[in-house]
């Protein structure tokens, strides 16, 4: 996948849907349900990404039955919300996830696998400017609107791994995701297809090849 370049300094989240559009950004699907015996449930979930050198600009529509945002804070478990995932390696070593609940609620972590992460700081996490159609901050499981989105402007020092001055020209491996482990009806979509037997998004062989224009 190409990553296209948009020619604008400085960019918070809610202006993302409005660059991309001016731009002509497609979409890209999440929708391979890879364990459809157990868990068939496929919500209609799609991406927009660009950058703009200096950070990622990402926007995340969900059309599902059920939300919910029970994550306190950042670095919180995200994953068992309604989350929507980017990982990506820059060096196929360490991966990072940055997880987000239908909120604005991210986790970022860092590491070679499952079982060694690097949580961020604080500080690192809450760079991450983020725009959120629902605006309520915390509730349990519920009927969702007919659609949610997330908007995140990433900027390239919160890849704290590594030394990302501008990302013109580099190319990465990445995967997205949606997930919720504790909705009514559980789901683990994935942008790349993930052949093993039971749910895991922490296999970076299976990322695909991104490059950014």
């Amino acid at each position: 996948m190409i990553i296209p370049y948009i020619n604008k300094k400085e960019i918070v989240a809610a202006e993302i849907s409005d660059l991309l559009d001016r731009n002509e950004i497609a979409p890209q699907y999440i929708s391979t349900a890879n364990w459809p015996a157990e868990f068939p449930y496929t919500p209609d979930v799609r991406f927009r990404i660009a950058h703009n050198g200096s950070m990622i600009l990402l926007e995340y529509t969900v059309a599902e039955d059920y939300i919910r945002a029970m994550a306190k804070e950042d670095n919180g478990p995200v994953w068992e919300d309604s989350c929507v995932e980017m990982f990506i390696t820059f060096d196929n070593l360490n991966y990072y996830n940055i997880e987000c609940n239908c909120c604005g609620k991210v986790l970022l972590a860092c590491g070679p696998d499952r079982n060694n992460r690097t949580y961020s700081t604080p500080e690192c996490v809450g760079a991450i400017s983020r725009a959120t159609s629902i605006t309520d901050t915390q509730f349990d499981s519920c009927k969702a609107p007919d659609k949610w989105c997330v908007r995140l402007a990433i900027p390239v020092v919160i890849f704290f791994a590594d030394n990302i001055k501008n990302l013109h020209g580099m190319k990465a491996r990445a995967n997205f995701y949606k997930c919720g482990d504790k909705l009514p009806v559980p789901h683990f979509l994935s942008w790349k297809p993930i052949n093993v037997p039971a749910p895991d998004f922490h296999l970076p062989h299976f990322f695909g090849e991104v490059v950014f224009e």
